[in-house]
């Protein structure tokens, strides 16, 4: 990776990393707090909540990282404030849906959401922020949103629950949450485009909305695709079981998101290369960045697999032991999931390829999941997740590889990743059987595990030349969080 995507991905995935480590906390805490039935209704409503913002955006967020790169700075800023507008203008639609349901399940059941009903108006704007801080070179201040962002979130629902407040002022605070942070919108609006006149010439709402839609649609289908699962064991099962399920399907923080950090980095010079007809330099440089993604995700994901039942009962204490066969689908998940296939067909300007391979991945994960849960039972739908995964991978590389002009074979790095695995793999089995011959504490479980699975993949991928000196640098400033104090 160049030195520009590289810092920006640096300092994007340093900010989400703190910010996941905010929202852990209060998932911690919450478990400890709450009964079963209790956290099983709260992380019902966060699903909820989650599938209806990404569904109401509309792809507004991503389009900016189609539209905006290379544009001169007033049409930059007019195009932000259509956006925002946009969006203020959709949560404010969705805030009306979330009331109508709360009138609708009545006073008892529904207070809880008409209290609820602010939060997508102030949360949605908030959405495209990242993106819009990306373009204009401020991916450090981006860092920061997201991590006041999430502690204000996190303090928000820990404050009423510690209290043992009902769930309707959970919700109360959870909307003025947003709206607190919400006033990052204005104030970055001002910083970024201060003494600049934007361009009359701007596309109306409704034509972004329809240049946004291809997106939009893809969005969606993403987003129920990764949560169909959860929404599936909410439907058909108790809130005792969707709770061990949600607490199952908690991902390692910070480590999900880096292929989608660094993904969002590397847009930018994505676009510039496919416009100018260079699409094979264009996934050239995605190929590189899966393979420093690769580095990170697949050992530390090998940890938790091998001390998975260490790592929740630390984390959620031993009433959730339950949730292991489902962790332990999410994590392999975790180390399937080294590349962001949709950045790259974003910045060819392929939204139809982009749909495409969406809707499939949505329809092979609703198939696999219905099925596998009147089979398996409320595991069948994190198994279902894993086996959806590959299929949507591979169709995805195939619409790259047309928007490239090369071999499906020069798409994803297919050796370098079973090359990474094998290195994770060998210690990862020395550690698995170092835990079947000693008993530790949980606590220590989990530290031997790691310092054998990490100190032995970092010998044998430097052996091999995966983990070379360009690589321990970059993660040294990670460390350092230099992306993230500097910018």
């Amino acid at each position: 990776m160049s030195s520009r995507p590289a810092a920006d991905a640096g300092a994007l995935l340093i900010g989400r990393a703190l910010a996941m480590v905010a929202e852990a906390g209060m998932m911690l805490l919450v478990v400890r707090l709450l009964g079963k039935a209790d956290v099983g209704v709260l992380a019902g409503m966060l699903v909820v909540c989650q599938t209806i913002a990404i569904v109401a955006t509309a792809g507004v967020p991503a389009s900016l990282l189609m539209m905006l790169p290379g544009e001169m700075i007033a049409v930059r800023f007019a195009s932000a404030r259509a956006h925002l507008r946009l969006l203020h203008r959709l949560g404010l639609l969705s805030g009306i849906v979330l009331a109508i349901y709360g009138i609708a399940l009545g006073p008892s059941q529904g207070s809880m959401w008409l209290w609820l009903a602010p939060f997508p108006l102030f949360d949605l704007p908030m959405r495209a922020l990242p993106n819009l801080l990306v373009i204009e070179g401020r991916a450090g201040a981006g860092a920061r949103l997201a991590v006041i962002k999430s502690v204000v979130a996190s303090a928000a629902t820990l404050v009423p629950v510690a209290a043992h407040a009902p769930l309707w002022v959970v919700a109360a605070s959870a909307s003025a949450g947003a709206a607190l942070v919400w006033v990052a919108v204005p104030v970055a609006m001002a910083s970024l485009y201060r003494d600049v006149e934007p361009t009359t010439a701007t596309v109306s709402e409704r034509v972004l909305l329809w240049r946004s839609l291809p997106l939009g649609i893809t969005d969606i289908a993403g987003a129920i695709a990764q949560r169909f699962d959860r929404l599936l064991v909410l439907a058909y099962f108790s809130p005792e079981v969707f709770a061990e399920y949600q607490v199952g399907a908690w991902q390692i923080p910070f480590v999900v998101n880096i292929p989608y950090v660094v993904g969002t980095a590397c847009a930018a010079p994505m676009r510039e290369l496919f416009a100018s007809e260079r699409g094979a330099e264009a996934v050239a440089l995605w190929r590189a960045s899966i393979h420093q993604v690769a580095l990170v995700v697949v050992p530390i994901s090998v940890v938790f697999l091998v001390a998975a039942e260490a790592v929740v009962e630390l984390l959620f204490t031993a009433a959730y032991l339950g949730a292991v066969p489902v962790f332990i689908c999410y994590t392999l998940l975790t180390m399937m999931r080294v590349a962001a296939f949709g950045v790259v067909l974003v910045a060819a300007r392929r939204p139809r390829d982009l749909l495409v391979a969406a809707s499939l991945g949505l329809l092979v994960s609703v198939v696999l999941a219905v099925v596998a849960v009147f089979w398996l039972g409320p595991i069948g739908p994190a198994v279902a997740a894993v086996v959806a995964y590959v299929p949507a991978a591979a169709f995805y590389c195939r619409r790259i590889a047309d928007a490239a002009g090369i071999a499906v074979r020069r798409t994803f790095p297919i050796r370098t990743y079973l090359r990474i695995c094998a290195c994770a793999a060998v210690p990862g089995l020395l550690a698995g059987w170092t835990i079947t011959q000693f008993t530790f504490t949980v606590a220590a479980e989990l530290a031997v595990v790691a310092s054998i699975v990490l100190v032995g993949f970092a010998t044998l991928s430097t052996a091999v030349g995966d983990l070379g000196a360009v690589q321990w640098q970059y993660l040294s400033t990670w460390f350092r969080l230099s992306p993230i104090t500097r910018r």
